[in-house]
């Protein structure tokens, strides 16, 4: 027999028509016949099709999506389908997964326990769930599901079947975890973040940046960051930034901006623009750090390196920098400034009497006094030491800026009080003018310097202006330096020695010694006014003293046995070391052990050096006198020493100028002088000898006045002192009668 379904052209259409045929005898003839039956069945048939449709759009929807779809039955239990997606999303076979404990075996242990319990007791009560959990892949990694079921029921209620799908969520829970930790960041970090929209408006601000702006979040949401602009920075700077961020899409940079309460703070920013999927920028993401406290300590750490620490000057970098911005600008504006280059007189003498804390505060004072003494645009600067540079921007000549060193140098000449002590200062100023001195920094420096020098060599507590010929005494100062230093390290220093006299009957009373030095370069004798200049200025002189010294007691050493009573060797001794406070220690050293040779010993003074109003000089001079030595006021007559002076210094002897002795058998005038500063030597009992007496005249006039002892050319040049040693040993007596 044969069954099948076929199309019949009905009156009412196609339909389709179940046919069954199968052989059969006919009853009546007996022969071989077919018997067929039709029924129509096209409804059937259109419900099939239908359901095939239906099934082959399910299973195309099945196998389409990323998720798998399950059913288990219940209440067994059994898994009765799983699609095929789970080969993908596993790597294990499809077929492996309708063992339950295949199944549970690859959760994770941690998740295991959780996902049976649970599922067992939801399917079991036939409740919906979902379940999210961790499961191994076939390649040993961890992949997060989500699993959503529903139980169906039958029409008796009893559940039949829960259907449910799986989905790999590893992605989904990677994101959430990023979030979580962002909003963590967002919520706990210390830098300040804000997001604004593309119109700038701020939509989400952290508790940081709540704290550094000083504004709650409900005050700044809606607003835009100009709310904290602070005035620093110009709309310019703004206009800058957003063409950077425009262009680059990312700004960093630092500004000023303003809290809440007013206060200004420094903030490092860094904007990002955050992009939409088309590539407009539609977030603006800034990351904002307080950074007030580390441009604080930078700008102290740029203070220090460019400002004195002690005094809280400019130091020499700065100076240079503002120098060469003079020297620029004065290019291009055709105007004129000086550089004034100075040191202290003095202040070596302060800080050894009462040590380092008072020098200190001696020069923090006088740093005060030399900056008031200036305009706000000009700059003092200390460059180490005593040493001081002045700037004065805008001088229009020599008379401009002598008027200004002459105010300087005044206020340094002030008494100064320091720890209750009066303390008497000067200072050598010297003065460079741009552009007629120089035109760039390095050589302004340099004849400021030639200058500074000059002053000093003409007595100090003055100031000179550059002249061309001191860059030729600058190089031959240097010169001498060298030769001096060579001098003494060779320990071949020359002497001489000037008989002094008594002018009643022409005996040796005692001598001078005079320090000689040939120049080996020009073999012609340095004037001694010129290489002790050159010592003090090269920091030579304590050396130069002591080997005269260390010469002098030689000589008296060796001279013992012939030594008249009352003679004394007379050694110039530097005011330069008496202010330093160089001088005590110096003698007490050489003159250690040697209290004989000590008191044979004269140590000269000049007047020009010593000043009334520094007591700090008097005690130091009765510190020596306490040494042994005698102290004898030489070149008295100049007038730049008070009576009072005379008195404090506790002299032994006055020696008068060669000036006064040399106008005796010249002037009229001239014996009134002298004889009046015999008689303040008579009235104050101390002996005056004269110096420079180089006629028979000029001694009768000294005796005549009361003078009893001199010394000079009329008596006897100076002498070596294998000749000076014979007069003594052969009792001569000068000139020979």
């Amino acid at each position: 027999g044969w069954v099948g379904e076929i199309p019949r052209l009905t009156t009412a259409g196609l339909r389709w028509h179940r046919v069954k045929a199968h052989r059969t005898t006919d009853p009546v003839t007996g022969a071989a016949a077919v018997l067929v039956s039709e029924h129509d069945v096209h409804e059937l048939h259109e419900a099939r099709t239908r359901l095939a449709h239906s099934e082959a759009r399910l299973r195309s929807i099945v196998e389409g999506v990323a998720a798998v779809l399950w059913e288990v039955e219940l209440p067994s239990g059994r898994l009765s389908y799983v699609s095929p997606q789970i080969e993908q999303l596993s790597g294990y076979p499809s077929t492996e997964w309708y063992d339950p404990q295949v199944w549970l075996a690859r959760i994770d242990a941690e998740d295991r326990e959780h996902v049976r319990c649970s599922l067992s007791e939801q399917l079991a009560a036939g409740r919906d769930g979902t379940l999210e959990y961790r499961l191994q892949r076939a390649d040993g990694s961890l992949a997060w599901w989500r699993t959503h079921f529903r139980v169906q029921r039958g029409l008796d209620g009893r559940p039949l079947r829960a259907i449910g799908f799986l989905l790999d969520i590893s992605d989904r829970v990677a994101t959430e975890e990023r979030l979580r930790v962002a909003e963590l960041v967002f919520d706990h970090a210390d830098q300040g973040i804000f997001v604004t929209d593309a119109e700038q408006r701020i939509r989400y601000v952290n508790p940081a940046f709540e704290t550094i702006s000083g504004y709650g979040a409900g005050e700044l949401l809606g607003q835009t960051p100009r709310l904290l602009r602070s005035g620093h920075q110009d709309e310019r700077f703004y206009a800058e930034m957003w063409s950077t961020l425009r262009r680059d899409g990312r700004w960093r940079g630092e500004l000023w901006n303003r809290r809440r309460n007013g206060d200004l703070y420094a903030q490092q920013l860094t904007i990002r623009a955050v992009p939409d999927p088309h590539g407009r920028s539609t977030r603006y993401l800034a990351l904002a750090s307080d950074v007030t406290e580390q441009r604080q300590r930078a700008d102290r750490l740029q203070h220090l390196a460019l400002h004195d620490a002690l005094t809280g000057l400019p130091n020499r970098k700065l100076l240079n920098d503002r120098l060469a911005q003079a020297v620029r600008l004065g290019r291009r504006e055709s105007l004129g400034f000086a550089l004034i280059a100075l040191d202290l007189d003095g202040f070596k003498g302060v800080n050894d009497t009462w040590g380092h804390a008072a020098g200190d505060r001696l020069l923090r004072s006088a740093g005060r006094r030399l900056t008031n003494a200036v305009r706000a645009s000009d700059t003092v600067a200390r460059l180490g030491g005593d040493e001081f540079s002045v700037l004065l921007w805008d001088i229009a000549g020599r008379h401009d800026a002598e008027a200004v060193a002459a105010k300087l140098l005044a206020a340094l000449r002030r008494s100064f009080s320091i720890d209750g002590h009066t303390v008497q200062i000067g200072a050598s100023f010297g003065v460079a003018l741009y552009p007629q001195d120089g035109a760039d920094a390095a050589t302004l420096t340099v004849h400021a310097d030639a200058a500074l020098y000059r002053a000093k060599s003409a007595g100090r507590n003055l100031y000179a202006f550059y002249t061309p010929t001191l860059e030729h005494e600058a190089h031959e100062r240097n010169r001498l330096e060298g030769a001096l230093r060579r001098l003494l390290d060779g320990g071949a220093l020359a002497v001489a020695i000037q008989p002094e006299v008594d002018l009643a009957d022409g005996r040796i009373t005692g001598a001078e010694l005079l320090a000689r030095w040939p120049d080996a370069d020009t073999e012609a004798p340095v004037p001694p006014a010129r290489f002790i200049a050159v010592a003090e200025e090269c920091g030579l002189i304590a050396a130069l003293s002591e080997a005269v010294l260390q010469r002098a007691l030689g000589l008296l050493r060796a001279w013992q046995p012939w030594l008249p009573r009352g003679f004394r060797l007379s050694v110039n001794l530097s005011p330069a070391l008496l202010r330093q406070g160089e001088a005590q220690p110096l003698c007490r050293r050489v003159l250690a052990g040697e209290p004989a040779l000590a008191a044979a010993l004269m140590l000269d003074l000049p007047e020009r050096g010593l000043f009334a109003e520094d007591a700090a000089t008097w005690r130091r001079l009765h510190a020596l006198r306490a040494l042994g030595p005698g102290l004898a006021l030489d070149d008295f007559g100049q007038g730049t020493l008070p009576l009072a002076g005379l008195r404090e210094g506790d002299f032994d002897v006055l020696k008068i100028t060669r000036a006064l002795v040399a106008g005796l058998d010249a002037e009229a005038a001239q014996p009134g002088l002298a004889a009046a500063l015999l008689g303040l030597g008579q009235a104050l009992g101390l002996p005056v000898i004269a110096k420079g007496v180089e006629t028979a005249a000029q001694a009768r006039a000294l005796r005549a006045l009361g003078c009893t002892r001199a010394l000079g050319f009329h008596f006897a040049p100076p002498l070596t002192p294998e000749a000076f040693s014979g007069l003594l040993a052969g009792g001569h007596k000068l000139p020979p009668s």
